[in-house]
């Protein structure tokens, strides 16, 4: 997977990469990242895995991000929140799902409970969010991100393991 340097000015971070396909193009396919952090902040928030998955149209799937809007109407991005869908197609790529989003929500990660994805033993990402789309206008329409594909597994395995003891994967859009 060819990647770029990107956002090189994170606080406490090394430089990130992303993938050239949506660096160069914006193709939402590939909205993902990684930002390697100088410490080890996973002993004080806890870890969560990350999974490759097959057909899974019509499992649970939870979405936790930080929304611009919220139902209460007072939240701007502040605080976290995640709610649940299933998914409704499988692509190459990306997975459709029903969850529930609002702005500000690209790049909050899409995952499963424990043993969902087998082997599994905590919370699983299998995908960030990057489109939503209105089912009123262009029905039916679910939202769509980027699925972790073994290429994209690869990548992450890698830069946890080789790159440093101190990576914790976290993806971005922007």
């Amino acid at each position: 997977m060819v990647h770029k340097p990107l956002l090189d000015n994170v606080k406490d971070s090394e430089p990130s990469i992303a993938p050239v396909e949506w660096v160069n193009s914006g193709n939402t396919d590939y909205d993902w990242g990684i930002i390697t952090l100088k410490c080890q902040i996973g002993y004080q928030t806890g870890v969560v895995g990350f999974s490759v998955t097959g057909n899974i149209i019509g499992q649970l799937t939870f979405l936790t991000g930080y929304p611009l809007g919220t139902p209460d109407g007072v939240d701007e991005g502040t605080s976290m929140w995640s709610g649940n869908g299933r998914i409704q197609k499988n692509n190459v790529l990306t997975f459709d799902y029903d969850n529930d989003t609002t702005s500000g929500q690209s790049g909050a990660v899409y995952w499963q409970p424990n043993n969902i994805p087998i082997g599994c033993s905590t919370p699983c990402i299998i995908g960030t969010h990057a489109n939503s789309f209105d089912p009123i206008i262009s029905p039916p329409a679910w939202n769509q991100g980027p699925r972790i594909t073994q290429e994209v597994f690869d990548e992450l395995y890698f830069w946890r393991q080789y790159k440093t003891h101190q990576v914790f994967i976290s993806f971005v859009s922007q």
